[in-house]
Formats: C-alpha cells, structure tokens, sequence
C-alpha cells in the first residue's frame, strides 16, 4: 500500500539524477576556466615580474588540482581540453613576458 506513492515520487525524482550528476562534474571545469580567464586578464592588466610568478604559481596549483580530479570516462573530453587550454594561457603568458622582456 505504501509503496505505490513511494514510486510515483521516486520515478520523477530519478530523472533528474542524471543531470544533477552532469552539472556536479561540469562545474568544476566551469569554475578552472573562470580562474583562467582571470589570470589571463590579470597578466594583461598588470604585465610586472611579480604578476606573472604569480600566475605561474597559480597556473601550477589549478594544474596540480586538475590532475588530483577523479573524472569519469566520459567528461574525459572536457578533462583534456581544459588541460588544452590551460597548456595554452600558460604559454600565452610565457609570450607576453618574453614580448615585455625585449622591450625593456
């Protein structure tokens, strides 16, 4: 008798497991590239020596966080293009200091 509305309220409620699970994986790549944005924009706002050891530590610690992520096989995609681009403002800023650097 019990188990009737007990079904009826878990059979929707297990339908938005799935994406509730998706959104919880996704959001942690969401948030490292808000940090990369804003490194990246910080090197541009302030293209000092100290900003970019800065940045390079930080670039470090979200690399060191990424590779310490258990990520199922299947966001494993998302996992390799954040590493892309992370690779990417990572040499972005490289560029912009050795740019700086010969023009002093």
């Amino acid at each position: 008798m019990l188990v009737v509305p007990i079904v009826v309220v878990l059979i929707p409620a297990v339908r938005f497991v799935p994406p509730l699970y998706a959104w919880r994986v996704k959001s942690h790549f969401y948030r490292r590239y808000g940090e990369l944005t804003a490194l990246e924009r910080s090197v541009l706002d302030d293209p000092s020596e100290q900003n970019y050891a800065s940045c390079a530590e930080k670039l470090d610690a979200i690399e060191k966080d990424l590779n310490k992520l258990q990520m199922p096989l299947a966001y494993a995609e998302h996992f390799y293009a954040l590493r892309e681009h992370l690779s990417y403002v990572r040499s972005q800023i490289a560029a912009l200091r050795r740019d700086c650097e010969s023009r002093a």
